[in-house]
Formats: structure tokens, C-alpha cells, sequence
């Protein structure tokens, strides 16, 4: 990660270095800070019981809606937000997948827009509402721009960047950042810099990682192997 006191964090005894690596840095996630879900991931697998005896007591929609409220509120330990978004996709996936309307991507545009022009407290409520709603928005765009028939394992390049997603997510901390700051330079630090930054520094890192993965895969397998945490 590129912070300030890399070396000294690691002068901690070893429980607190521990705990610093895989639970909490101060900042409620662990160090890898991009990869959170995987610690949340690990403790909703070791309850995954529990939750299953709850949706059969209570009912799956119950249970979801339970979470939803305790998201609002501070618990120690559980990643309640982790667990709202796993007993959703368990309770309501194959329901989901028949949503044929433009209505969800309409309401969540105009969270978007409403979002933009009164930067309000009030969103940090609705975050799960509108993350949901965009989801469901790419859904909907997907299934009406890509046809049932596709089948991307006849796609020769399109397979071969999709396998290097998770390579990508994994190191564009801190890569991304040098990507960015180097399309700053041509530009004056200006407006058009900044945006153009923005916008062009994910397709280009995407771009320049696959090649990366690609060069270790072939000639490096072993350390592609470690580096992906043998996934």
C-alpha cells in the first residue's frame, strides 16, 4: 500500500500486527483495505448456520429486512452491511432476474442527478436503497443489450481479459494511482487534466494489467499463483 509509516506499522508485536493485517489498520478494514470483503466473507461463512435456521424460523424476507434496520446501527464484530447484501442475493436472486422494466434504471438516475445537485447528509441513508437500484439498473441494461444466446467462451479476447479481472482488482492498489498521477503530467494541473485522469487512467491500467498478468501466467505460474492467492 502506498502510506506514510509502511515500516513503522510493521514494529508492532505479533497479535497486534496480526490484527492489523487481516482485521482492522484503524480505519475499520483490514490493511489490504480493497479486500475487507474477504475478511466479512470468511466470519458470514462460519455463520451461515445460524442465518439458516433464522430464514427458516423468521423467513428469508424477514431476516434480510432485519439487517437492513441493524445496518443503521453500530455493532462491534459482525460486518452487519456484508450480511444485509449475502441473505439478499440468497433471498431474492432468481426473483430479480425477471426485472424487464426501464422503471430501475430511471429511479436510479434520478438518485444520481438528485445526488449531484443537493449533496445532502440524507443519501448516506439511502446508500443501500441506491446501490441496489443501480445494480438492478445493469442489470436490466444487460439483459436488454446482450442476447441469451451469448456465450463468451467463443470470444477469444473477451475471455482472456475477463480472466484477469480479479488479477486486476487485487493490484490496482497502488498501481492505479501511478497510472493516474503519470496522465496528470502533460497537463498543467488543470481541470481538463483531472478529468481526463479520471476517466482514462482505469481503461489504461486495465489495459497495461492484462498484459502484466498475462507475461506472469505464461512465464511465471508459480508466483501468478501466490500472487492470486492460488485462485
Amino acid at each position: 500500500m502506498n502510506t506514510k509509516g509502511f515500516s513503522e506499522n510493521f514494529e508492532k508485536p505479533l497479535l497486534e500486527l496480526g490484527y492489523f493485517l487481516f482485521w482492522d489498520a484503524g480505519n475499520g478494514s483490514p490493511y489490504a483495505f480493497h479486500l475487507w470483503f474477504l475478511r466479512d466473507l470468511i466470519l458470514i461463512v462460519v455463520l451461515t448456520p445460524l442465518f439458516y435456521v433464522m430464514n427458516k424460523w423468521m423467513g428469508k424476507a424477514i431476516v434480510c429486512g432485519l439487517f437492513f434496520v441493524l445496518d443503521y446501527f453500530s455493532i462491534p464484530v459482525l460486518p452487519i452491511y456484508g450480511i444485509f447484501w449475502f441473505l439478499l442475493g440468497a433471498c431474492f436472486l432468481d426473483k430479480f432476474s425477471g426485472i424487464k422494466s426501464f422503471g430501475v434504471p430511471i429511479v436510479f438516475l434520478l438518485f444520481c442527478v438528485l445526488e449531484m445537485i443537493f449533496p445532502v447528509f440524507i443519501w448516506e441513508y439511502l446508500q443501500i436503497p441506491i446501490i441496489l437500484s443501480g445494480i438492478l439498473s445493469f442489470w436490466t441494461l444487460y439483459d436488454k443489450l446482450v442476447p441469451a444466446t451469448f456465450d463468451l467462451g467463443r470470444h477469444k479476447h473477451w475471455m482472456t481479459f475477463c480472466s484477469f479481472t480479479f488479477f486486476i482488482y487485487l493490484y490496482h492498489e497502488p498501481t492505479l494511482n501511478v497510472v493516474r498521477k503519470l496522465l496528470v503530467v502533460p497537463f498543467p494541473h488543470s481541470s481538463f487534466g483531472f478529468a481526463f485522469s479520471y476517466l482514462a487512467s482505469p481503461w489504461l491500467f486495465a489495459l497495461i494489467w492484462v498484459g502484466v498478468g498475462i507475461v506472469f501466467k505464461r512465464h511465471f505460474p508459480r508466483i501468478y499463483g501466490i500472487c492470486m492467492g492460488g485462485r
